[in-house]
Parts: C-alpha cells; sequence; structure tokens
C-alpha cells in the first residue's frame, strides 16, 4: 500500500490558509456554518466570539516623581504592590520598573502606584489582538487535527519508506504544533497581564547658581507674560 495519495491531501490541508473569520459581515449565520464546515467547531465558536467581543493587550506607563532618596524603598513598595494586586515586578532598573499586573486590576493598581509619589503622567494603551487571537486558534486546531490524521497513517504504514515519510512529515508538524502552542501562551499572558512601565524621576535641589537661573528665568518670563 502507497501513502504518499493519502499524505498528499494532508499536505494541502496543512498549507491551505486559515479562513478570515473578521472580514464576514456581523450577524452572518450560514457564513459560520461555513466556518464550522471548513475548519470544525472549533473555527465557529472563535468565529462567533471575534464577532461579538474584542481581546485586547492593555500597557499603561506611570510616572512618578519623589526625592532622589526614597528612589530604592518606592522600587521596592511598587513591586510589593504589584504582587498584592496579584502581579509582579518583570524587569527591574535604577529609573525604571515594568511591573505585569491582572488586566482587570489594571486602574486599581495604578491608581495605588500613583499615591506611592507625586504622580506626573499616566497613559493606558490597548491593542486588539482579536484577530490574531483567533487565527493562532484556527491554525492551532488544524495543525494538532493534521498531527492525528498522520499518527493514523502512520499505524497503517507497510513498508519501511512509508513509516520515515510519514514519521517525517510527523515531526514537521508537531514542531509547527509546539510553535503555534508557545506563541498562543505567549499571547494568552499579555492578554491576562497588562504591562505597566513606572517611570521613577528623583527631584533635584538646585545649587547657589540655579537658584540664580531660576531668578532669571522667573524675571524674564514676566516681561513676557502676564497673569
Amino acid at each position: 500500500m502507497r501513502l504518499a495519495p493519502l499524505v498528499l491531501p494532508l499536505l494541502l490541508v496543512a498549507c491551505a490558509a486559515p479562513p478570515s473569520l473578521t472580514a464576514a459581515p456581523a450577524g452572518n449565520a450560514p457564513l459560520a456554518e461555513a466556518v464550522a464546515v471548513r475548519g470544525g467547531r472549533a473555527d465557529a465558536v472563535a468565529y462567533e466570539r471575534a464577532r461579538t467581543d474584542r481581546i485586547l493587550v492593555r500597557t499603561a506607563t506611570l510616572a512618578l516623581r519623589a526625592d532622589a532618596d526614597e528612589m530604592p524603598g518606592l522600587r521596592d513598595r511598587a513591586a510589593a504592590l504589584a504582587e498584592s494586586f496579584g502581579g509582579y515586578a518583570a524587569a527591574d532598573g535604577p529609573r525604571e520598573v515594568t511591573l505585569r499586573i491582572p488586566d482587570p486590576e489594571l486602574e486599581a493598581a495604578l491608581d495605588a502606584l500613583g499615591a506611592l509619589a507625586r504622580e506626573t503622567r499616566r497613559e493606558i494603551r490597548a491593542a486588539d489582538v482579536t484577530d490574531q487571537y483567533t487565527d493562532l486558534e484556527i491554525r492551532l486546531a488544524n495543525a494538532r487535527a493534521l498531527r492525528q490524521r498522520l499518527a493514523d497513517l502512520l499505524e497503517r504504514a507497510e513498508t519501511v519508506e512509508e513509516v520515515l515519510e510519514v514519521e517525517r512529515e510527523l515531526s514537521r508538524v508537531t514542531t509547527e504544533v509546539e510553535r503555534l502552542e508557545g506563541q498562543l501562551r505567549s499571547l494568552q499572558d499579555r492578554v491576562a497581564f497588562a504591562t505597566v512601565r513606572l517611570v521613577l524621576t528623583p527631584d533635584v535641589d538646585p545649587g547657589p547658581l540655579g537658584y540664580v537661573a531660576i531668578g532669571v528665568y522667573e524675571a524674564v518670563k514676566w516681561l513676557f507674560v502676564w497673569d
């Protein structure tokens, strides 16, 4: 028995691009059914979720000012505060701390962090990754299904040549499954935990010449700008 005629259709399925779910108009039930026929039940579920919900990766920047001698303690308090919200400190530098905060707790955590010192800037950004997330899920489901079909073919192989042929393709597909699983786990982590970039700036007391410069600046400003 030759397996090449059986392996070829599987390779064509593996190489086929996943259906574009977000291009479908909202409320198109027949299209959802067509997606289910082409890719299985998982595709239909992913389509419905992509149509109704959006998956976001949120990042925030929070800038604080404090006395220079408070900087080390401020970093430690920020890390402890992140842990109290179920997060953690991902990176720590002299003037910057990267925190990971569970996404539902982001606003409350920013309020608590802002109370640690004098807040000078706050910014929250959100990136919509719904298409990327859905595409990864579909590709992973298809790759897993292909891996299972190849495993079934391997059990039916009758010659050494057939075994080697299927094992080679099975190894390639398994590597692809592991790669997609890693990408999906990484994206899920970014969705579940918002990233907070905490920028710490120490206050600096001016020296004698600094006070002179400040006085000159205020005098010049008074010449041009009156309240």
